[in-house]
C-alpha cells in the first residue's frame, strides 16, 4: 500500500510519497509542520475584524466576534439599520413530530433566538407569527407587540396543530392579511418573510411565492428534518438560492442561525443596493445611510454635480475656457482656435452645422447622466466656435421612435453663445426605439434646406446603438447634396453603421467613445469641422494633388498641373509616353499614338509616314510632262530620280565600308521634295536587274495589299527603307490601273465553286507578317484605323481576333473550315497525308514487320476517323498489296 493511505496530512494537506516509506505534506495556507498540525500564521495580526469586532486566532483561520448590530465573518454586515417587517411561517403539520417527539419546541426555540437577534419596538423591527398545517392560525401580527417579551411569549405559547402541510395556503395568507394595508409608517420598510417546513406542500406555491416576491417580500426557506423537498424550497425562495435556501436537521438548527441572521441583514441593509451614484460608497446607519462621495460629486445620493468651473477648481489658460460637464470638467479653446495647446486658429469660421442627437432609451439605461452629458458636449462645441449669424449657425434635431424626430431649434433660431448653451440645455429626453434613417431623411428636407449656399454644411450624429431602419440611402443622399457628415458613436454604437454614416475618409469622420471619455474627441473633432470648413473656401489647402502636382483652385473646385510623367485629375496615374507630341506629322497631319509609336493619317494631297510627300504635285507633274499620259493612266507612269532636281537629294551614302571604293550612291529624296525635271525614258526594253525585280516584286505585293481592302485609295504609295531608316524606293500606283496592270505583273485569278469540297479548295501559306497588316488596317465593323490583332495557333489553322477601341466590337476570323464544326480541316488533311505516308501510329514490334506495320497503321487510322464521324468514300494509296487488299 502506498505511504500516502491512508492520508497522514491533516487539515486539508495533501500527501506526496517521495520515496520509499517516506512522503511530504502540502498543508493549506497559515498551517504547518509535518502532517499539518501547527498554527504558523497568526491571521488576527492584519486586524481583519471590523466594526469593533475582536479576533481570535484558529488553526489556519480566525473567528470574529462581533458587536451587537455586526455580523459576517468580518464584521462586515450591519444590523444598524433594523427597521423591518419579519413574518415566520411555521409548519405544524403531524409529520414534525413523527420525526422525534419535541421538533415543535425546538422550531419554536429556533425562531425565538432569531427573533433575540433584532431590536423590537415600534420604530424598528416588527414581528408576525403564522402557523400552518392543514388549515392556517395567525399567531400574532406585525402591530400586535412591540417588545421582545411579548414576541417571545406569543410564539412560546403556540400549540402543536398535527394534521396536512398546505405552504402555499399560508403564504397567501401572509400577502393578503399580514403584509396588508400596513400604512405608510411601515408600507415602505423592508419586508422579510421565514418558511420552517420539515416536508412537501399538498398545494402549489409557485403563484403565493412569486406574487410575495413580485411586491418586493424577501423569501428566507429553511428545510428541517427528513421529508423537505429541496426543489420546492429553491422555488419559494428569492434568489440566489445560496444566500435565501437553508437545510438543517431540527437538533441542528440553532447551528444556522447565525448565517440566517446575517443574511436577513444583509437584505434589509440599505447599502446593499448601494444607493451612493456616480462611484460614490455606502455606509450604513442606525436608521439611515451615509454616502462617501468623490470630489466632482455631492449630495445625499453623491447625484449633484459639482461645478468645478464656478469653485474656480479648474485652472485654464487665457485662450480657453472651463467648461462643465457631469463628473468633471475641462479647458477647451475658444474663439475658432484648436489643438491641444489652442495654437492652431481657424481661418474660416462660416458654417451651418446641425448636431443630430439619439435620445432612445437605451442612453440613459446604464446611466441616467447619460444624456446630459451628451448636451454638455454639444455646449462645449457652441463654447468653442464663433456664433453669429455671418459666422457659425447652429441647428439641432433628435430622434428616436418613429414618428418621434423633432426639429429643438434651426440654424436661424440662436445667433448668441449664451443662448445656444440655454436651448441645448433644455432639449428633453424623450426615451424609445433608434430610427436614425427616418431623422436622416428628415432633416435633409426640413433643416439643410435651410443652409445657406456656398456655405460648407456639416452633420454631426451622436448615437449609442444601431439603428432599426436603414441608413445608407438617407446618408448617401445627404452627402450627394452636399453635406459632410461626423459619426460620433457612444457606448454600443456599432462601428460598420457609423462608417456607413460619415463621409470620406472614416478615420477623420467616425469617432467612437464612452458616455464618461466624450471630451476626449473634442480636440480632434474641433480640428476635423476647421479643416472641412477651410476646404469647403479653398481645397487645395488639404494637398489634393498628388506626386508633387501643383494645385490651383477655381469656382467650385480646384485643377492639378501634374509633373512630368502622371497625369489624372489628381496626378495619381503613371502617363503613357505621348508620341504624338509634339505632332510628327507634317503638312496638316493627325497623329494617333499606337502601341509604342505613332501613325499619321494625312491630308488629302500627302503621304508617307509623316506626310511628308506632296502627292498632288507630283501626279500633275506627271499630267503635264508625259507624253504618253492619258485617260486611264498610263500602265507604266512613273517617277525616277532624273525627274527631281540635285538639291532635292541627300548627300551621304547609303551605306558605306571600310576600304572599299567606287560604292555606288543611293540618291535618297528629302521631304517634301518635287519634280520639276523632265526626263525621257530611254528607247527600248528596259533592262531589269535582279535587285530592281525584287523591289518591284515587293511593291506589286504591297500594292495589292492595299488596293484589296474597302478604303478608298486615289493613289497608293509605297516606300521601301533601308536597315538605317533611308528611304530606298518610292512608288505610287493610280488605282484603276490596278485593272489594266500588265500580265507580266499579275498572277493568274482564282475562281472556285461554292459546292467545293474542303479537300478540293486550292490552300496557301501566308506569311504572320501579311496576316497582321491585314488585320490592323483598320476595323472591318466601324472603319476605325489601326485596331489591334491577336493570333491563336490550332495546329495548322490560325484564328485572328481583331478589337476596335471605338466601336469595342470583336471581329474572329479564322483561316480553316472545320469538319464536323469542331476539328478543323488543314489538320485531318495533314495528319491522314503524314498517315499515309508511312508514319506509323503503332510499333513494329506489336505486328512482326514493315508490311504488317503500315496496314495496321491504315486501319487503325481509318477508325479513327470513322469514330470522329468522318465518312471515307474514296480511298487512294500507292502503297503495298495488304493496304489494297484490305481497303
Amino acid at each position: 500500500p502506498s505511504v500516502c493511505e491512508p492520508n497522514p496530512c491533516k487539515n486539508g494537506g495533501k500527501c506526496l510519497a517521495v520515496g520509499y516509506n517516506t512522503y511530504n505534506c502540502t498543508c493549506p495556507a497559515g498551517i504547518g509542520g509535518v502532517n499539518c498540525t501547527e498554527d504558523i500564521v497568526n491571521e488576527c495580526d492584519s486586524a481583519p475584524c471590523k466594526n469593533g469586532g475582536t479576533c481570535r486566532d484558529l488553526l489556519g483561520a480566525f473567528k470574529c466576534n462581533c458587536t451587537e448590530k455586526f455580523s459576517g465573518k468580518e464584521c462586515e454586515i450591519a444590523c444598524s439599520s433594523q427597521r423591518f417587517n419579519l413574518v415566520f411561517l411555521v409548519d405544524g403539520s403531524g409529520s414534525i413530530e413523527l420525526q422525534g417527539k419535541g421538533n415543535f419546541q425546538r422550531s419554536k426555540d429556533f425562531l425565538i433566538s432569531l427573533v433575540r437577534e433584532f431590536e423590537i419596538g415600534p420604530n424598528q423591527t416588527n414581528v408576525a407569527t403564522v402557523l400552518y398545517s392543514q388549515h392556517y392560525r395567525i399567531i400574532h401580527r406585525l402591530d400586535t407587540f412591540y417588545t421582545l417579551a411579548g414576541v417571545e411569549n406569543a410564539i412560546q405559547g403556540m400549540d402543536f396543530p398535527s394534521d396536512g402541510t398546505r405552504t402555499g395556503q399560508g403564504l397567501n395568507v401572509i400577502r393578503n392579511d399580514i403584509l396588508k394595508n400596513l400604512g405608510p409608517a411601515r408600507g415602505d420598510v423592508p419586508k422579510i418573510v421565514v418558511v420552517l417546513t420539515d416536508g412537501l406542500s399538498k398545494d402549489s406555491i409557485v403563484g403565493p411565492a412569486r406574487a410575495l416576491r413580485d411586491v418586493g417580500v424577501t423569501i428566507f426557506s429553511v428545510g428541517v428534518g427528513c421529508c423537505y423537498y429541496k426543489p420546492e424550497l429553491n422555488e419559494m425562495a428569492t434568489d440566489p438560492d445560496q444566500d435565501h435556501v437553508f437545510e438543517a436537521k431540527f437538533s441542528d438548527l440553532q447551528r444556522i442561525a447565525g448565517s440566517l441572521r446575517e443574511n436577513i441583514c444583509s437584505a434589509i441593509d440599505v447599502c446593499r443596493n448601494n444607493p451612493c451614484e456616480n462611484n460614490g460608497i455606502c455606509t450604513s446607519l442606525a436608521n439611515d445611510f451615509h454616502c462617501n462621495c468623490t470630489s466632482s460629486w455631492t449630495g445625499k445620493n453623491c447625484s449633484i454635480d459639482v461645478d468645478e468651473c464656478t469653485a474656480n477648481v479648474t485652472k485654464c489658460s487665457e485662450n480657453q475656457l472651463c467648461h462643465n460637464y457631469p463628473g468633471g470638467s475641462r479647458c477647451l479653446c475658444s474663439d475658432g482656435l484648436y489643438d491641444h495647446n489652442c495654437t492652431i486658429r481657424c481661418n474660416e469660421t462660416k458654417a451651418d452645422v446641425l448636431f443630430l442627437v439619439d435620445s432612445s432609451g437605451s442612453i440613459n439605461q446604464a446611466d441616467k447622466n447619460n444624456y446630459q452629458r451628451i448636451k454638455d458636449f454639444i455646449k462645449g462645441f457652441v463654447k468653442a466656435v464663433v456664433i453669429g449669424p455671418n459666422d457659425t449657425r447652429i441647428g439641432l434635431a433628435t430622434f428616436s421612435s418613429q414618428n418621434s424626430f423633432r426639429v429643438r431649434f434651426n440654424f436661424s433660431e440662436y445667433y448668441a453663445t449664451h443662448e445656444l448653451v440655454n436651448a441645448v440645455q433644455s432639449i428633453p429626453y424623450d426615451a424609445g426605439g433608434t430610427y436614425t434613417g427616418a431623422a436622416l431623411s428628415t432633416i435633409r428636407t426640413h433643416l439643410f434646406s435651410m443652409a445657406r449656399e456656398g456655405i460648407p454644411k456639416i452633420l454631426i450624429i451622436l448615437t449609442d446603438g444601431k439603428s432599426e431602419d436603414d441608413v445608407s440611402g438617407p446618408s448617401k443622399s445627404l452627402r450627394d447634396e452636399g453635406v459632410h457628415i461626423v459619426s460620433i458613436g457612444v457606448g454600443n454604437a456599432v462601428y460598420s453603421e457609423l462608417a456607413d454614416m460619415a463621409s470620406e475618409p472614416d478615420n477623420k469622420n467616425v469617432f467612437n467613445a464612452t458616455f464618461e471619455s466624450l471630451f476626449n474627441i473634442f480636440d480632434t473633432l474641433q480640428e476635423t469641422v476647421c479643416k472641412v470648413v477651410q476646404n469647403n473656401i479653398d481645397p487645395c489647402l488639404s494637398s489634393p494633388c498628388q506626386n508633387k502636382g501643383k494645385c490651383k483652385r477655381f469656382l467650385n473646385g480646384f485643377n492639378c498641373t501634374c509633373p512630368a510623367g502622371f497625369t489624372g485629375e489628381i496626378c495619381d496615374s503613371i502617363q503613357e509616353p505621348n508620341k504624338c507630341s509634339p505632332s510628327p506629322c507634317l503638312n496638316g497631319g493627325q497623329c494617333k499614338n499606337t502601341n509604342q509609336t505613332f501613325r499619321c493619317f494625312c491630308a488629302r494631297g500627302y503621304y508617307g509616314n509623316r506626310c511628308e510627300f506632296v502627292r498632288a504635285q507630283w501626279v500633275k507633274f506627271v499630267q503635264r510632262h508625259r507624253v504618253d499620259f492619258g485617260e486611264p493612266v498610263a500602265k507604266h507612269a512613273s517617277l525616277c530620280s532624273a525627274h527631281f532636281e540635285q538639291s532635292c537629294y541627300e548627300g551621304s551614302l547609303a551605306f558605306s565600308l571600310d576600304g572599299m571604293t567606287q560604292i555606288k550612291r543611293n540618291k535618297v529624296l528629302i521631304k517634301g521634295s518635287v519634280p520639276t525635271r523632265h526626263a525621257v525614258l530611254p528607247e527600248g526594253p528596259e533592262v531589269l536587274t535582279d535587285r530592281k525585280r525584287r523591289q518591284r516584286a515587293l511593291v506589286r505585293s504591297f500594292v495589292r495589299l492595299k488596293l484589296s481592302t474597302d478604303v478608298e485609295v486615289d493613289l497608293m504609295s509605297v516606300e521601301i527603307y533601308t536597315k538605317d531608316g533611308e528611304l530606298m524606293h518610292s512608288a505610287q500606283i493610280h488605282q484603276e490601273e490596278e485593272e489594266n496592270l500588265s500580265e507580266e505583273s499579275m498572277e493568274k485569278d482564282i475562281r472556285v465553286d461554292p459546292d467545293t469540297p474542303e479537300y478540293d479548295e486550292p490552300k496557301f501559306i501566308v506569311f504572320y507578317i501579311i496576316v497582321l497588316h491585314i488585320f490592323t488596317l483598320f476595323c472591318f465593323k466601324c472603319k476605325e484605323s489601326s485596331p489591334t490583332a491577336t493570333m491563336k495557333q490550332d495546329g495548322t489553322m490560325v484564328t485572328v481576333t481583331q478589337s476596335c477601341s471605338k466601336c469595342h466590337d470583336n471581329y474572329i476570323w479564322k483561316s480553316q473550315p472545320t469538319v464536323l464544326g469542331k476539328y478543323p480541316a488543314g489538320n485531318i488533311l495533314l495528319s491522314f497525308a503524314v498517315l499515309m505516308a508511312g508514319a506509323s501510329i503503332n510499333k513494329a514490334n506489336e505486328t512482326g514487320g514493315s508490311q504488317q506495320t503500315e496496314l495496321e497503321g491504315a486501319k487503325r487510322c481509318f477508325s479513327y476517323l470513322q469514330r470522329l464521324g468522318l465518312t471515307i468514300g474514296i480511298f487512294v494509296s500507292d502503297r503495298h498489296r495488304g493496304i489494297a487488299k484490305w481497303s
